[in-house]
């Protein structure tokens, strides 16, 4: 019993925080587009996903955070790969969420060439993010996922695919990691495939947790506030 009380206590610890005064985007990669709500591993039951399917491939898309503001851009794109849906079934997967897609690009197992390519912009520039990467297929399956800050770097995070609940404190389905925006407030996400069987790699969704986007009419606003009582001040 007290064996079994630690392993539960070290897989608590294991699990992301959100850090203070953060906010928290939800990406849900489905089969249709709109909103939901779920809890992922971080956040909670109510929190907004933004949903999009195959169809907005190539275009500008927005995204707002888990309470429903602060957007940001988010693009996705499959060069030279054939998209295809993945439906997790059973009932561990959570309010549906994270039924996704991938990319059969064949590259070889593990090659560092982006199967599927996710960008997030309109961040706050030169900021370290926290990031929860998703990517399950059907359970049974060894279809597992790379996740890549750019295709010739390291390998960041992998998912093993084999799990289709996606918010399991074994997080064979779901990895984290963080990147650091440039200095234009963005960073791409690139994916291939993890199995040496099937050159299949799903993508089910993001969770994006960092500082609020900054807010540059409402600064303005306040720094000529600022300057005028200074003036005032000084005459």
């Amino acid at each position: 019993m007290k064996a079994s009380m630690n392993m539960l206590a070290g897989l608590a610890v294991s699990l992301p925080a959100i850090a203070a005064n953060a906010t928290l985007w939800n990406i849900d990669l489905n089969s249709a587009n709109g909103v939901t709500s779920g809890a992922g591993v971080v956040g909670s039951a109510g929190d907004q996903w933004n949903v999009y399917d195959t169809g907005d491939v190539n275009n500008a898309l927005v995204a707002t955070d888990s309470a429903g503001g602060n957007a940001i851009g988010f693009s996705f794109a499959a060069p030279g790969g054939n998209i295809f849906g993945f439906n997790p079934s059973g009932a561990p997967n959570p309010a549906e969420l994270f039924d996704g897609f991938g990319s059969s690009q064949n590259n070889g197992p593990g090659s560092a060439v982006s199967q599927l390519s996710f960008t997030f912009s309109g961040l706050v520039p030169n900021t370290t993010y926290d990031i929860i990467a998703y990517g399950a297929s059907q359970d049974g399956t060894d279809r597992g996922t790379l996740f890549f800050g750019d295709v010739n770097t390291p390998i960041l995070a992998f998912t093993d695919g084999s799990s289709t609940d996606v918010t399991s404190a074994v997080n064979t389905s779901w990895d984290d990691f963080q990147l650091t925006t440039d200095a234009a407030g963005s960073f791409t996400i690139n994916t291939n495939f993890n199995s040496n069987t099937s050159a299949q790699g799903p993508v089910n969704g993001f969770q994006i947790d960092g500082p609020a986007v900054p807010e540059p009419i409402a600064g303005t606003a306040l720094a000529l506030t600022l300057l005028a009582i200074r003036r005032r001040r000084s005459a």
